[in-house]
């Protein structure tokens, strides 16, 4: 393996800078950063963990020993405590012991070994105290999960005596006479303490429990001796979907169909072979990996949160009823499309989906609309087309106050009222955003090259000056490497020049135009233009994806189109795009709302169809296959967001951005999107010369309401 003393002696410098370029120290030139850090990618250097370890006293690693990580429980878990410890800035040891004693105490040797400061278990041992106090005495700190923990260690998991409550009382609802149990094996707390506050139920209701006990490699076999017995039972409780997945097969093969009750992840969407008691797993992996490397913290017993049974969603049957919906083509409208086999399935209601690049002719001839029953529509064509297209959601079918109680807050003001009413709900909401390529940022040799020229860091942009500025800079140290990337991609839809003049703006009010003004803003943009890859038709979704091939280092662009940024074999930055708040301003909303048209003969049948829409798991998926949700909770399942890592920042722009309010003093009539096309024609002119700076100020400022 190269070592630090190779790469100095094929650079020709010292040791002392190849160690500062390495560990980013010291006063070192951006042409040394690039030798040095060429010569180690060139010889195969890597960091020396044990060594490090020895300087610090441990290394940033969180070891980890469950006893699989296959199961859904034990998946969830790892997945997101290593997220987590990840964005921390900490790596993870993992260790499997296939429920094995001697292979947990073979990986509880490695632990220490390792040096790895802070350890999370899920124990397969009878006497897990006296074999984990040696983790103790290294210093590691240490938090057992799910199963139950030794006296004088903290434990992270659930409430199991209420979830056994919970599932027994659910199955007694629905009417069980003879019940089967299956658990993990009862030497575990957690275990145990599930078994007794069912049986405990039970007995209660003098209802006879057939019991087993079971290990991962026994779960099929210990199934057929459940099923297997004098008695056919009529519902079964498992404690993991796994188990539940075993009592199901033994049970087809048997030839019968008890209900299966178990413990489950919480997913977004629920299997239909058996009942679960939803457990959030992924979560628990998160708060783990927090309080285990917050130091300054006391390591305490940590409580998952257990969202319970999902709700049971009932829709109303119409036979043989047909709707039709029009949509540009946008990432939620192909999303829905996807799912709506399932609503004919629920409903019987049907539906063809309209998908179109354009539609903005349809507001000089509405008549066009005449035939469809729903309609998908820009968000700011709601002041002046709201009414004038679209029943209000008042006079239908539409449960509307459970609707709103679930969208994120300030949605509906800008995404569904107009003159008092709902007329619309927030279909596909987002925000202005910026994304960046993480590993130019953080390149060694561009942030001292930046550093040398700006005599600033290179980091994130917080204001379009800065933005403007870094885009410049990576799209000269391209062209300089014969790169093809450039320094930005721009679309030049009228959004993006009313968010570049909306920066002039300290209130978030639409600012008062002068030439001056103007003049900054004609050189501003000029600039960005000489340094940026232009998508010449305006397509958010060909901008995204021109992004997603590494075509620029920086992009501001809505978030609801930015789902590509996650198909992985379709992306050549993916893990290393990263996300922020656009710079200045507020964050310009954009996205559509969704309403039954005035003329659909159908209204009853279409208010039917948004119910299903917008039901939980219906909308969940959208927020999956689509990446952004008007809903609360799209935006605090990890099952979504480990897919659209960004959605934690299109919520909080969603809840401080602005779009309809910026014209304050518009009338009902004001149509915001034709307005906002007026003004990018006038900047458009101005940055050809075609007009004046004053005269485009002059323009723009006349078609402002005031």
């Amino acid at each position: 393996m190269a070592t630090i003393k190779d790469i100095a002696r094929a650079v020709g410098v010292s040791h002392a800078t190849v160690s500062n370029v390495l560990n980013h120290k010291g006063n070192v030139s951006a042409q040394k950063v690039k030798l040095v850090m060429d010569a180690a990618n060139a010889l195969g250097y890597r960091v020396n963990e044990a060594a490090s370890a020895l300087r610090s006293g441990g290394t940033r690693t969180v070891a980890v020993i469950l006893p699989d990580s296959h199961s859904g429980a034990c998946g969830d878990l790892y997945q997101s405590l290593a997220q987590e410890a990840a964005e921390k800035g900490y790596g993870t040891l993992l260790r499997l012991t296939d429920n094995i004693p001697g292979t947990e105490h073979k990986a509880i040797a490695e632990v220490i070994s390792s040096r790895a400061r802070y350890a999370l278990i899920v124990t397969s041992l009878p006497d897990p105290q006296k074999r984990y106090a040696p983790l103790l005495q290294a210093g590691v700190r240490v938090m057992f999960a799910l199963r139950g923990a030794p006296e004088g260690f903290p434990h992270a998991g659930f409430d199991m005596a209420q979830a056994a409550r919970a599932l027994a009382a659910r199955a007694l609802d629905d009417g069980a006479k003879r019940v089967g149990l299956m658990t993990n094996m009862t030497l575990y707390p957690a275990e145990a303490a599930f078994e007794e506050a069912f049986l405990t139920a039970m007995r209660r209701k003098d209802i006879p429990v057939a019991c087993v006990q079971s290990i991962a490699s026994q779960y099929v076999r210990q199934a057929f001796t459940l099923l297997g017995g004098g008695d056919r039972l009529d519902a079964v409780v498992t404690t993991c979907e796994e188990m539940a997945r075993a009592v199901r097969r033994a049970a087809n093969y048997l030839g019968f169909a008890p209900r299966i009750y178990t413990l489950a992840p919480l997913r977004i969407s629920e299997p239909e072979d058996y009942v679960c008691y939803r457990l959030n797993y992924r979560r628990l992996g998160c708060e783990i990996a927090r309080m285990l490397t917050d130091e300054a913290a006391p390591l305490t017993d940590l409580p998952g949160a257990a969202p319970g049974f999902a709700p049971r969603a009932a829709f109303p049957r119409r036979h043989a009823a047909r709707l039709t919906m029009l949509s540009a083509d946008t990432p939620a409208a192909r999303a829905l499309s996807r799912l709506l086999p399932r609503l004919e399935r629920d409903t019987g209601i049907s539906m063809t989906l309209t998908l179109r690049s354009k539609i903005n002719r349809i507001y000089e001839s509405p008549e066009a609309l005449q035939g469809f029953d729903l309609f998908r529509m820009d968000m700011a064509r709601m002041s002046r087309w709201a009414r004038a297209l679209f029943l209000p959601l008042e006079e239908t079918g539409f449960a509307l106050a459970e609707c709103l109680s679930r969208i994120l807050p300030g949605l509906a003001a800008e995404y569904s009222l107009a003159d008092g009413a709902h007329y619309a709900l927030p279909f596909d909401p987002g925000c202005c955003l910026l994304f960046f390529r993480e590993d130019l940022l953080e390149d060694p040799h561009l942030q001292r090259e930046f550093y040398e020229q700006y005599r600033r860091p290179l980091r994130i942009p917080r204001t379009r000056g800065e933005y403007l500025e870094i885009a410049s800079f990576m799209d000269r140290a391209s062209a300089r490497d014969g790169n093809a990337w450039r320094g930005a991609i721009i679309t030049r839809r009228a959004s993006e020049y009313v968010a570049d003049l909306l920066s002039f703006s300290h209130s978030g009010a639409w600012p008062r135009l002068t030439g001056s003004l103007m003049e900054a803003y004609i050189e501003r943009r000029r600039t960005l233009e000489s340094c940026a890859a232009v998508v010449t038709d305006g397509s958010w979704n060909r901008a995204v994806a021109r992004f997603a091939q590494g075509e620029s280092a920086l992009m501001i662009a809505h978030g609801n189109y930015a789902g590509s940024l996650a198909e992985e074999p379709l992306s050549r930055v993916s893990g290393r795009v990263g996300y922020a708040a656009a710079p200045d301003a507020q964050p310009l909303m954009g996205g559509g709302v969704l309403g039954i048209l005035n003329g659909s003969p159908h209204a009853a049948e279409a208010a039917e169809a948004l119910v299903w829409m917008y039901s939980p798991e219906t909308a969940r998926l959208l927020a999956l296959l689509g990446g952004c949700s008007p809903f609360a909770d799209a935006y605090e399942c990890e099952e979504v967001t480990d897919v659209y890592p960004w959605l934690g920042a299109v919520r909080t722009g969603l809840s401080g951005g602005i779009r309809r309010k910026i014209f304050a003093n518009a009338g009902p009539e004001f149509d915001q999107l034709a307005v906002e096309k007026e003004i990018a024609r006038f900047c458009e002119a101005a940055l050809c010369g075609d007009i004046t700076p004053e005269a485009a100020a002059e323009s723009i400022n006349a078609i402002i309401p005031r």
